[in-house]
């Protein structure tokens, strides 16, 4: 177990954790702030979809709701792989800064109730591969 001291969540660190991906992308209008994430969850072979529609929202908003809504429904601690296009302000957060810091924190407190860990895996110009798994539905 291990505490941060930026922000007091403890993270766990267990050997038999599931080890799974949560991809997560986004979309907005960004004169209506109208937006969409469209997220899956992938352990094994298994995948589970998810999408939202969401309001007054920026992109990287809709990315991190959509990495907060799937980790919600992770029944079991987890090591969890967030994997996006853009870097979500996770550095900025733990040190109270950035526009999205509490969604941030936000999603970090989750992980944490669910005994899990979390690694951010940002692939910056990824963007249209992280869709092909996405949409793939395979």
């Amino acid at each position: 177990m291990q505490n941060d001291e930026n922000n007091g969540i403890t993270l766990f660190d267990n050997e038999n954790q599931k080890d799974i991906n949560i991809y997560s992308v986004g979309s907005c209008d960004y004169e209506t702030k109208s937006g969409k994430y469209s997220a899956v969850l992938e352990y094994k072979k298994n995948k589970k979809y998810i999408t939202k529609n969401l309001q007054n929202v920026t992109v990287n908003q809709c990315i991190i709701i959509g990495l907060i809504d799937a980790v919600s429904l992770i029944k079991e601690p987890c090591k969890i792989v967030a994997i996006t296009s853009t870097e979500i302000g996770v550095s900025s957060a733990r040190k109270g800064k950035g526009v999205n810091k509490d969604l941030v924190l936000g999603l970090l407190k989750i992980v944490s109730e669910k005994k899990s860990t979390i690694e951010f895996d940002a692939r910056i110009g990824g963007g249209e591969d992280i869709k092909k798994i996405i949409f793939s539905k395979k």
